[in-house]
């Protein structure tokens, strides 16, 4: 094993160590809250981080014993037999799919983690104002989107191996979106239709479409920028995890405040100490000069 691969076996580690410990956590808050833990949204999004999560070991299990079973085969039976890589494989690819959607769920609740600040709090509540219109955008755009991508199915399908199935065909478009086409294949493939399904792909998709999204989002941060400007800041993230971190060691401003005022009047005392000192020193320099 190369020392990547230690790397990563020490990472899925400590991913399960935080696992095991984020279960005891939620498993006492289920035993606290018992039926009513089930009417949060974010506890099912904790939930199916943590089935998604056992979900991929189980995978990397059973890929590591696919893989171990094939070789032994391979071993035994190279010269008689074909041996297919076929489980190992939709296994694997099973597993980057599941990976792939317990991350987006953990960056929703990273969002949700960072609401407390002003900038993520104003983020979230644009989703919230927008909800609706955006709700509304997506029907539409799915509609002239699949309407699109069964044009180019049909028409460039035979030709083109960027639009030989609909799932390919959906991926091509969504290219398109980002600025990814190839003109002259598509007016290979067609001369009139092709460039014609371009042109009108782009200036719909491109030029309407994403123009209404953000004038969607532009008008609900307008009418959010207005609430949030009033809204106090109370953390800041680093802030908040470095108070943290100095509560767990015993440094908290708390502390430091108190050491500082201690310090303080320590100097105030030595002050008037020495004050009451040079006073006796002059009445007994004036006692002495009466004598």
């Amino acid at each position: 094993m190369s020392s990547a691969g230690y790397l990563v076996l020490v990472c899925q580690l400590a991913y399960l160590i935080f696992l095991i410990y984020y279960m005891w956590v939620e498993a006492k808050e289920i035993k606290q809250l018992k039926w009513k833990y089930l009417r949060q949204f974010w506890n099912w999004v904790e939930l199916i981080i943590i089935s998604l999560s056992w979900t991929s070991f189980g995978l990397i299990v059973s890929y590591l014993v696919g893989v171990e079973v094939t070789m032994n085969q391979i071993k035994e039976f190279s010269d008689s037999r074909f041996i297919s890589f076929g489980g190992p494989a939709t296994v694997n690819e099973t597993y980057r799919v599941v990976s792939a959607i317990t991350c987006w769920f953990g960056y929703i609740k990273l969002m949700y983690m960072l609401r407390f600040n002003k900038k993520m709090s104003s983020f979230a509540n644009v989703l919230k104002v927008a909800a609706q219109d955006i709700t509304n955008f997506l029907i539409m755009f799915t509609v002239v989107f699949v309407a699109f991508a069964q044009f180019a199915y049909l028409v460039l399908g035979s030709v083109v191996s960027g639009y030989k199935s609909f799932v390919t065909t959906s991926t091509t478009l969504m290219a398109m979106l980002l600025g990814q086409w190839d003109f002259y294949e598509v007016e290979e493939a067609d001369r009139f239709l092709g460039p014609g399904f371009l042109f009108t792909y782009i200036i719909s998709a491109n030029l309407i479409l994403l123009n209404v999204f953000l004038s969607i989002i532009c008008e609900a941060c307008d009418q959010v920028n207005g609430e949030v400007a009033q809204q106090e800041n109370d953390f800041e993230v680093v802030d908040f995890m470095v108070g943290q971190v100095k509560m767990l060691i015993g440094t908290s401003r708390l502390t430091q405040n108190a050491s500082k005022k201690m310090e303080e009047d320590d100097e105030e005392d030595k002050e008037e100490a020495e004050k009451k000192k040079k006073e006796l020193d002059i009445d007994s320099i004036m006692c002495a000069t009466a004598r």
